[in-house]
């Protein structure tokens, strides 16, 4: 289950990883390569989620039937002031923004050592699924008991989506499912 952090400890993250987001952006510092424990979703793990989401600037109804715009931003319905066609600054923005929140809860629930690319797709799992299913997910608990080749296996059970109240698979989630799992067990 998730559970909260301090909210200093949470301005204190948010502080470092915008910081470092705009030195990636602006490439005017490389990523900290010395640092073992990823410090957040790197530039890696934004593209691979951007490619995995893709970026559409003008709102959308995503497969599940959810008004999307940007990379994989909800919107909170047709009055959401981002319910227009946006910038790619604005877009940019608004992932930092619901990346923040996603690396927010892997911070907190993650308790075993990770590389970044399994926390890059752990990351991509969570921005998709959202922080209470990851939270409260069996691959999380198989990661936590160390359980990596099990908790890597876990990723290809989220390839469904509810239509007219029931689960199908879909194949564009088993694609994205399959790429997790696969960057999950690549080395660094």
């Amino acid at each position: 289950m998730y559970h909260p952090i301090s909210s200093e400890v949470r301005l204190e993250r948010r502080i470092r990883r915008i910081e470092r987001f705009l030195q990636l952006a602006a490439k005017r510092l490389p990523p900290d390569e010395e640092s073992e424990e990823p410090q957040g979703v790197d530039e890696d793990g934004i593209a691979f989620i951007t490619e995995c989401e893709g970026c559409e600037l003008e709102p959308y109804y995503d497969q599940a039937g959810y008004l999307t715009v940007g990379v994989g931003h909800l919107l909170d319905g047709p009055d959401d002031p981002y319910n227009r066609t946006i910038t790619q600054e604005e877009s940019d923005d608004l992932l930092t923004g619901d990346l923040a929140e996603t690396e927010d809860c892997l911070d907190a629930c993650i308790s075993v050592p990770v590389d970044q690319n399994q926390y890059n797709a752990c990351a991509s799992l969570t921005f998709n699924i959202g922080t209470g299913a990851f939270s409260d997910s069996t691959l999380l608990k198989k990661l936590n008991a160390s359980d990596y080749l099990g908790a890597a296996d876990q990723f290809l059970v989220w390839n469904k989506i509810t239509v007219d109240g029931e689960k199908v698979v879909s194949e564009g989630l088993s694609n994205r499912r399959e790429k997790e799992r696969e960057l999950f067990l690549t080395e660094c």
